[in-house]
């Protein structure tokens, strides 16, 4: 509490008032970690009777406080609700550059013939058995493509996959070119925009309760 440089009387006076000049949002960061639990409150301000002055000064900084209504939910949203902007420039941004990299991927010409030609190969590997004559592939196989290799173990069928394309349908190589513009969308967590977007919406519910 040493960081916030305020008395607890300013403070509560701040918390009332919904003061952002006198708690910026890294002081309120610092309130919301120093909260109290209710059983600690009640210790506080109810189970002790001795004077003010002879607590500790984190105790005495709470004891003073404590009679802010709803005092941590209080915080939290009013934290909430400072850094909400700035959240939601961060996940838009990041969901945005996530869409524009799939519609890359997904307007690729070449990298649909790439897809084709790791198709037709499966098939033919495959033969005759139940995976055979597939009309398409889970994009996790692609990570197993190094698996499967040659006799001598020198090769693997992602180098054939890799010939074949060069030799046969060296265009399609334009590929790896088209799929740039879809780089800074892969550097997006989508588990953690989620989770953020996720976040955001229960905020804007707690707070209109």
């Amino acid at each position: 509490l040493r960081g916030l440089k305020i008395t607890a009387e300013q403070a509560t006076k701040a918390m009332l008032a919904m003061d952002k000049d006198v708690l910026p949002p890294g002081k309120l960061q610092l309130l919301i970690t120093a909260c109290p639990t209710p059983q600690e409150k009640d210790l506080i301000t109810k189970g002790y009777s001795g004077a003010t002055s002879d607590l500790a000064a984190a105790e005495r900084f709470m004891r003073v406080v404590a009679i802010v209504p709803a005092l941590k939910p209080r915080l939290e949203l009013w934290s909430f609700k400072a850094g909400f902007f700035e959240s939601v420039d961060v996940v838009q941004a990041g969901v945005t550059q996530v869409n524009k990299g799939l519609k890359v991927i997904e307007s690729s010409r070449h990298l649909k013939t790439v897809l084709r030609v790791v198709l037709a190969v499966g098939n033919y590997i495959n033969g005759s058995t139940k995976k055979g004559a597939a009309w398409g592939f889970k994009l996790s196989t692609l990570g197993k493509l190094k698996m499967l290799r040659s006799n001598d173990g020198k090769h693997n069928l992602m180098h054939f996959l890799a010939e074949s394309v060069r030799t046969q349908f060296k265009d399609a190589l334009e590929f790896l070119e088209e799929l740039k513009e879809a780089e800074k969308g892969s550097e997006n967590d989508t588990a953690w925009l989620k989770g953020e977007s996720l976040k955001l919406a229960s905020g804007v519910r707690r707070g209109g309760n």
